[in-house]
């Protein structure tokens, strides 16, 4: 073999590990946003793992299978190397269902995948090592490689401390910024009319948690929040977030679920939703300026109940620790 072409083909296995670092570098983004795109808060995520499971199939069941049939190879396979590919697969799968559930916990793409790609170099290198032991033990091991492990813990460290908050641009007067995935009917309805919209969507449970990022999105004539605040983990501070971007005269659309009976306690656990009564929630937003619409509330599909508030004037706030109504 000529050295030009032994060197080329030597050089091979960097074209593919940037391949490998372009896919997993893409792959968070693309399976947050499939989450989000299900348009189901609750069960999205086990959704978007089942389609993630059948891309699987495609490309890593159906792929070398045909591979092994155009090539004839033979159907010898030992047990010691089914058992470890068998291993490889499961761990893979059960750290693509660990990306989905950081997200669900309210973990962002760039926080969550910067951690992952940190900190698996680090756990990869330190099982190599262990199994394989360099010649001359580890007291052969140079010192750039443990500054290499610290500085990647230190940089997912940072970037999760960090991140950049989301930017919202608020929209003109009598436009919309509805996403109408995450709005229910009577949120459409409402941006039907030509009033300012802000519906939070199905990524409003990040969104409506940053303080500072709610802060920048001035007021609206309709804030359809919907069970984001109940399904944030922080239903009092997700309501006071909402109420704050609610302009004068205008109303805020909510989803709550009530605390009482055994399936209320199961569903707190199974689907970690925040419980409240409609009657707590009219004591947090009263002091804040809102009354509930009489006749407005309804049930939903889900089993909560829609509560339409108007806020009209202003009155001083009284809470409890943590913010909860007295």
């Amino acid at each position: 073999m000529p050295p030009e072409q032994a060197a080329s083909q030597s050089m091979l296995w960097l074209g593919f590990a940037l391949l490998t670092v372009s896919m997993w570098g893409l792959y968070g983004i693309f399976l947050h946003s499939g989450q989000l795109a299900m348009g189901d808060p609750v069960n999205g995520r086990y959704k978007a793992f089942l389609f993630v499971g059948i891309a699987y199939f495609l490309i890593a069941v159906l792929a070398p299978l045909i591979l092994l049939l155009v090539k004839g190879a033979t159907w010898d396979l030992p047990a010691k190397g089914v058992t470890r590919s068998l291993i490889a697969g499961t761990v893979g799968a059960i750290g693509a269902f660990g990306v989905l559930l950081a997200f669900g916990a309210k973990g962002t793409p760039a926080a969550v995948m910067s951690i992952i790609f940190a900190g698996a170099p680090i756990l990869n290198a330190g099982v190599a090592i262990t199994l394989h032991p360099p010649k001359g033990g580890f007291a052969a091991i140079p010192w750039p490689f443990f500054l290499g492990i610290l500085l990647a813990a230190a940089g997912g460290c940072l970037v999760t401390l960090f991140k950049p908050p989301p930017g919202h641009a608020a929209p003109a007067p009598g436009h919309s910024m509805a996403t109408p995935t995450g709005a229910d009917e009577a949120g459409q309805a409402m941006a039907a009319t030509g009033r300012s919209v802000l519906d939070l969507g199905d990524a409003g449970d990040v969104l409506v948690l940053d303080d500072s990022a709610m802060a920048t999105l001035g007021e609206f004539d309709v804030v359809q929040a919907g069970s984001i605040p109940a399904k944030s983990g922080r239903l009092w501070q997700a309501l006071e977030n909402a109420a704050a971007r609610v302009a004068w005269d205008g109303q805020l659309v909510v989803t709550v679920y009530d605390d009482r009976g055994l399936g209320a306690k199961l569903r707190r656990i199974t689907e970690r939703i925040e419980l409240a009564r409609p009657d707590a929630v009219d004591r947090f937003l009263g002091p804040r300026g809102f009354r509930r619409e009489e006749g407005r509330d309804a049930e939903t599909a889900d089993g909560g109940r829609r509560l339409v508030y108007r806020r009209a004037a202003v009155a001083s706030i009284e809470t409890g620790p943590l913010g909860r109504p007295l």
